[in-house]
């Protein structure tokens, strides 16, 4: 009868532990860094390359001010994660045209994602 005891206060503890962990939820806390406009500076391997200066990838945020006077371009203002190495969101067609004029030498080469 003791033993028959026992195991009965053992599934029982078994049992509430099982209903128990059913009620709760795992945390879904986004870790991501807010998105905003920052500049986001060129990290490409060769800045007189259209198809490079037009993606997103190949600029880098960095802390502090953008870079000047180094090549067509050198960085952009565009939406982001700004963190230290994360890269703009993904450049709208539009702004891709505005990356085009200025490498062209159509534009004035101070490209921001408000001017379109």
């Amino acid at each position: 009868m003791k033993k028959f005891k026992i195991s009965m206060i053992a599934v029982i503890a078994i049992v509430m532990g099982i209903a128990a962990s059913a009620f709760t939820s795992t945390s879904s806390v986004n870790h991501k860094a807010p998105t905003t406009t920052a500049w986001f500076q060129f990290t490409g391997s060769d800045p007189s390359n259209l198809t490079q200066l037009e993606d997103n990838t190949k600029y880098s945020y960095v802390n502090g001010l953008p870079c000047s006077g180094q090549s067509v371009i050198c960085a952009v203002q565009y939406t982001g994660n700004a963190t230290v190495g994360s890269h703009p969101d993904a450049f709208s067609s539009a702004f891709k045209t505005r990356i085009t004029n200025v490498y062209n030498g159509s534009t004035d080469p101070a490209i921001s994602e408000e001017d379109n």
